[in-house]
C-alpha cells in the first residue's frame, strides 16, 4: 500500500469483500475476509489513506444475505467507529433487485443496513450500489 500511495499517489483503497462468490464470507472466506479487513484498515490508517469495506454484492438480490451482512456491519461499524478513514459500502452492483417496491427491495436493504451502522455511532461515509450501473 505504501507503493501505492508514495509512487501512484493513491489515496483510497477499495477492499472488495466477496460475500457469495470467489470463496466469499458467506461460503468459507469469512476468516480470511476479516483478517484482511483488519490488516487493510490499520495499514490505511497508519498510511493515511482512505479504505472502502466494500460488502461486494454482485448481479444478486442483497435481501439474500441480509442478515450476515447486519452482523458484518455492526461489527466492523462498531469496530471502526471512531475511525476517519472508513467508508463503507454496503452493497456493490445488487442488479437483481428493483430499487423501490415498498418491501424486499434494494430501498429497504439500505435503509436498513445504514441504520445498523449509524446505530453504532458511526459517522463514516456510506455508499449505496445502484441496481443498474
Amino acid at each position: 500500500m505504501q507503493t501505492l500511495r508514495d509512487e501512484w499517489g493513491v489515496n483510497l483503497l477499495r477492499m472488495a469483500c466477496y460475500v457469495t462468490q470467489y470463496n466469499g464470507y458467506t461460503n468459507g472466506g469469512q476468516s480470511l475476509i476479516d483478517s484482511k479487513i483488519v490488516e487493510g484498515v490499520q495499514a490505511a490508517k497508519e498510511l493515511g489513506m482512505y479504505v472502502i469495506v466494500d460488502w461486494h454484492i454482485h448481479e444478486e438480490n442483497p435481501h439474500t444475505t441480509k442478515t450476515v451482512a447486519e452482523q458484518f456491519f455492526k461489527k466492523y461499524a462498531t469496530l471502526y467507529k471512531d475511525y476517519d478513514n472508513v467508508i463503507f459500502e454496503i452493497c456493490n452492483e445488487p442488479t437483481g433487485i428493483q430499487w423501490y417496491t415498498g418491501g424486499n427491495d434494494l430501498y429497504s436493504y439500505c435503509k436498513d443496513i445504514a441504520g445498523i451502522i449509524r446505530d453504532c455511532g458511526s459517522k463514516a461515509l456510506i455508499v449505496c450500489g445502484t441496481n443498474n450501473w
